[in-house]
């Protein structure tokens, strides 16, 4: 049965997407909503945290982009008694190092005050919507806490360790959201990248935790609270993910745009006579292992100093049995997820060999992906043994086998196989080639369908 390398092609197509589309996946942190409920008289209360964790290096400056950015509010329409409608929503805002949240309760029209249900105990039903902004470390200690409270008893300032925090209300908040009444309520936190000062400007430890806690009032209305709940949950899940994504996009672009900056930067491999800065926290969060040896190779080289203790000698480490093309492909791929430097055969194979043995699979396939554009008759017999001994995906060893096919006259011409110094090669390659016309059969009849 003869294939196509063509139509092989189309799997490795799908397979490329498969991997380009998951490039931010190491790139992202959870972002998740729990909820606890307690009863406050016939007020159901709901009280619903949304946790941001910033990853460790994301950046913190008034002078660059904040991962927090305008965030789609979500609405919730609800009918406290059945005939009085009242929304609610929240946003997120971040400008030149603000960080804003505004939790809102947009009543309309103005029968809901006259609602005979709302009576006196319920008057903190039409109280502004407190919440509660709170920044806690890796351990879930706290680092700052801000209850929002009605505009009459606002706090102006607060200190966190000789940090001065602004809090103040949005005077823009009628003029940009002209549905919203005077139930809305803003925290304001400035210069928010003084909390990570002396840090170098990023987040160098664990991720910090960003907490917003909304408590939510509404009527406790037999039969409608849990389907509120529902909804309410729903929506504000919505955002997060929307949320999510905006992370990801900004994370990947700040991480990229790091590599070889020296900016910020408190380590460097070295490679013969080429240096290359890096950022420990970036290289611990992407491939733990290289961190480890590289680590070590200080450790062991701070133990050879003895009483040394010059700090330059130590935030650095020698990798020599590596090119430096290939260390500065392998340094590239960590932080943009893709490489550009790496282009030849030995090369490739060469960052494939380091891909397998610091666990980056996705860079395995990428070098696979990179090395079947060197293929020609005098290097498939080996390629296809490379691709078998290092677990190739399934379409990258159907494209080989099927070169082999289209080329299968040449394969077993004399001169070529003179090429082949050894008898034993050439008898594992065409056991290779048996065993891999078995394991593909059906790959094969599904790619000469495709064609």
């Amino acid at each position: 049965m003869k294939i196509s390398c063509e139509s092989v092609r189309y799997e490795i197509d799908v397979m490329y997407k498969s991997i380009s589309e998951n490039k931010t996946h190491c790139c992202s942190e959870v972002l998740s909503a729990t909820s606890e409920i307690s009863n406050v008289s016939e007020i159901i209360e709901e009280r619903v945290n949304f946790v941001w964790k910033i990853n460790k290096w994301s950046s913190i400056g008034s002078n660059k982009t904040s991962i927090f950015q305008p965030c789609c509010s979500p609405h919730l329409t609800t009918t406290g008694s059945g005939h009085y409608p009242s929304e609610w929503f929240f946003e997120l805002r971040s400008t030149s190092g603000y960080l804003s949240l505004v939790l809102c309760k947009c009543e309309i029209g103005n029968n809901v005050c006259k609602n005979t249900i709302l009576t006196q105990s319920h008057n903190s039903y039409l109280q502004p919507i407190k919440c509660q902004f709170k920044i806690v470390d890796q351990d879930g200690n706290p680092l700052l806490e801000a209850d929002g409270a009605p505009p009459s008893y606002y706090v102006e300032e607060l200190s966190l360790q000789n940090r001065v925090w602004h809090m103040e209300n949005d005077q823009n908040l009628r003029s940009t959201s002209p549905d919203v009444s005077e139930h809305s309520h803003w925290l304001n936190f400035t210069n928010l990248e003084e909390l990570f000062e002396n840090r170098n400007g990023y987040i160098c430890n664990n991720a910090i935790n960003f907490e917003i806690n909304f408590k939510i009032p509404y009527f406790h209305v037999s039969g409608e609270n849990k389907s509120l709940r529902q909804v309410f949950y729903g929506k504000c899940q919505e955002a997060l993910d929307k949320l999510k994504v905006i992370n990801q996009e900004l994370l990947v672009d700040n991480v990229a745009g790091m590599f070889l900056s020296v900016e910020n930067s408190d380590f460097s491999i070295n490679s013969e006579d080429l240096s290359f800065p890096v950022h420990k926290h970036i290289i611990l969060s992407r491939c733990r292992k290289l961190y480890n040896v590289l680590t070590s190779r200080v450790a062991d080289k701070y133990a050879q100093l003895r009483q040394h203790t010059d700090p330059i000698l130590t935030t650095s480490a020698l990798v020599s049995e590596v090119d430096p093309c290939v260390l500065k492909s392998l340094i590239e791929f960590i932080y943009k997820g893709s490489f550009s430097a790496c282009k030849g055969l030995n090369n490739l194979i060469q960052l494939l060999k380091e891909s397998k043995y610091y666990g980056l699979q996705t860079l395995k396939d990428l070098c696979f992906l990179e090395i079947i554009g060197h293929v020609v008759v005098a290097n498939v017999a080996s390629i296809i043994l490379l691709a078998e001994s290092y677990g190739a995906h399934e379409s990258i060893k159907s494209y080989l086998y099927a070169f082999c096919q289209e080329h299968q006259k040449e394969l077993n011409g004399k001169s070529l196989l003179k090429r082949w110094e050894h008898d034993k090669f050439r008898k594992m390659f065409y056991k290779h080639i048996s065993s891999v016309k078995t394991k593909h059969q059906k790959n094969a009849t599904i790619c000469t369908r495709i064609k």
